[in-house]
């Protein structure tokens, strides 16, 4: 087993991106750049084939071109102390898997919106010779804006073409796959992604798949013989143009699907424009207006419909009250009403109480939702709102915890520091982590002084976490007022004493951290020569032969 690095080249890498049990993919910076990528690693030592090498070549330079709003770009890749990887364009914003996750459902006009961004890049590739293959809610990337971007199209080729195609019976991935991949087929196709845009709207809708089973092979099974529940019947909001549209994505074969991800397009338009029409399923085919919708359908069942209306039509209305027009438009009232509260967006005390709950809460992950649904629209909605000054201080409190973050990161890859604020705080933090909390405090004070009123906003949080450490060290130091040099020499002699016991690596930290930290200052020059005469003391020792040796 291979422990990722935390640097492949130029790349930096941070967080992990998506599910760890599922995901090689990570967030990372291109350290002279400063510029925010995802890369996905590839397994270690891959690429010890020659065959292998030029199509892992080969397929970055096909992928490299593929460029369109609604994919996730592939900027190319290479091979870092032995990790092939694969470099993307990184997306802030969350996964369709992260919404639902939150929301539990989406409203159909918001559902189809994200699927034709879907469709838009999948008719793209297609036009390209690039078919998806593994498209699922995690792949699905919406964006700070909203947009819709399709991630994992580029890794599918170079993992096929290495041998590396996830395996089909992995069940969370197949609840998305066609019934033909599931069935032992290998060859995918265009309505083949089709069918996952179908499982996604439906997932969407309802917040369930169309397909539940408790192995690959039973949901095979289901996906080729069982009729998955209507959604007419599960959301009463939901078209029934949209209905009879997922009904023929999810049909088990390729050839009662849509033609192509442009045909669905329009398909998914049409609706949109048929409910915000009015017009109804009967008065669009008593019309007899064709469309991507109903472009197969039975001309024989058209012309029942129509004998059965006029049949209608001359007597009197003796149908059950709830599908009289006035029950039907009383409940299309409340669903209105309650689409309306539902949507409504919630209240100042609504937001912070769930924003005071959240960054309550031990897991830094909590403390970032609070940050995206909560903090930051308070501060956009609300600026001068009773609960400002407590915003300031949550919004203060996140923005300590990832400067601390960035400030451990770059100390551990020996980086650059951001701004002059962590250099400073950097500074005062090695004193106090060597346990000289007064010349700490000295530090600290002096960062709090000179940056308290700068206008630079990446100073801020070290200002805060000064001042922050200067509370800490002044509960903590109480009576104490050692100074400086007996400090320093109470250190020098514990060394001696580590040496004694055997315990020379101990000392010469000690040593070299006094003279790291001191060297320079006039009052403490004889300490650190006292401290640099021990470590050429222990270097000349360590280069003495060893007399029992031949």
């Amino acid at each position: 087993m291979h422990t990722i690095p935390s640097r492949l080249g130029p790349f930096a890498l941070e967080e992990q991106l998506g599910s760890p049990d599922r995901s090689h993919t990570y967030r990372a910076i291109h350290i002279e750049r400063r510029v925010a990528l995802a890369i996905r690693i590839l397994p270690h030592g891959i690429l010890s084939c020659p065959n292998e090498v030029t199509a892992f070549v080969s397929d970055l330079a096909a992928l490299k071109p593929l460029i369109h709003e609604n994919i996730v770009r592939c900027l190319g890749g290479a091979v870092a102390d032995g990790w092939p990887h694969i470099v993307f364009e990184f997306v802030s914003g969350e996964s369709l898997a992260e919404q639902l996750d939150r929301r539990g459902k989406i409203p159909w006009e918001g559902a189809v919106d994200i699927a034709q961004g879907i469709c838009r890049g999948l008719a793209y590739a297609h036009s390209k010779g690039f078919l998806h293959e593994r498209l699922s809610a995690e792949k699905v990337l919406l964006d700070g804006s909203g947009k819709v971007k399709l991630g994992g199209l580029a890794t599918i080729r170079v993992e096929r073409h290495l041998g590396l195609a996830r395996d089909r019976r992995n069940l969370h991935q197949a609840i998305y796959l066609a019934p033909e991949l599931l069935d032992g087929g290998t060859t995918s196709t265009e309505q083949s992604d089709l069918h996952s845009v179908g499982c996604l709207l439906f997932q969407m809708l309802t917040g369930r798949p169309p397909f539940v089973a408790n192995s690959t092979a039973a949901l095979a099974i289901a996906k080729k013989t069982m009729v998955p529940p209507r959604l007419t019947s599960l959301e009463m909001a939901c078209p029934v143009w949209l209905d009879v549209l997922i009904e023929r994505l999810l049909a088990p074969n390729p050839k009662d699907r849509p033609a192509s991800a442009s045909d669905l397009l329009d398909a998914l338009a049409e609706t949109k424009r048929v409910v915000a029409s009015g017009m109804g399923t009967a008065q669009r085919t008593l019309a007899r207006k064709e469309s991507a919708l109903v472009r197969q359908g039975d001309k024989e069942d058209e012309a029942e419909l129509a004998r059965i209306r006029r049949k209608r039509s001359h007597r009197p209305d003796q149908s059950p009250f709830y599908e009289r027009a006035w029950f039907l438009a009383g409940c299309l009232l409340l669903l209105v009403t309650g689409t309306i509260w539902f949507l409504w967006p919630p209240s100042e005390a609504a937001l912070f109480q769930r924003a005071t709950t959240l960054m309550a809460s031990d897991d830094v992950t909590d403390w970032y939702r609070a940050e995206r649904d909560c903090l930051l629209p308070l501060k956009r909605r609300f600026p001068n709102g009773q609960y400002a000054k407590q915003v300031a201080d949550y919004l203060d409190q996140i923005e300590m915890d990832r400067a601390m973050k960035r400030l451990r990161f770059n100390t551990q890859l020996g980086r650059p520091r951001s701004c002059e604020g962590e250099r400073l705080f950097a500074q005062a933090w090695e004193f106090e982590q060597f346990g000289d909390r007064v010349t700490a405090l000295a530090r600290y004070q002096a960062l709090v002084h000179l940056l308290s009123a700068s206008n630079e906003s990446t100073d801020r949080p070290y200002v805060n976490l000064a001042r922050q450490q200067i509370e800490k060290i002044g509960r903590c130091q109480g009576n104490s007022h050692e100074s400086q040099l007996a400090f320093i020499q109470r250190h020098l002699d514990r060394a001696d004493e580590l040496v004694t016991t055997g315990h020379v690596q101990a000392a010469r930290q000690i040593w070299e951290s006094v003279v790291a930290l001191y060297e320079g200052n006039r009052e403490l020059a004889a300490q650190v020569d006292q401290a640099r005469d021990r470590i050429t003391a222990l270097d000349q020792s360590e280069k003495k032969p060893d007399p029992d040796s031949p």
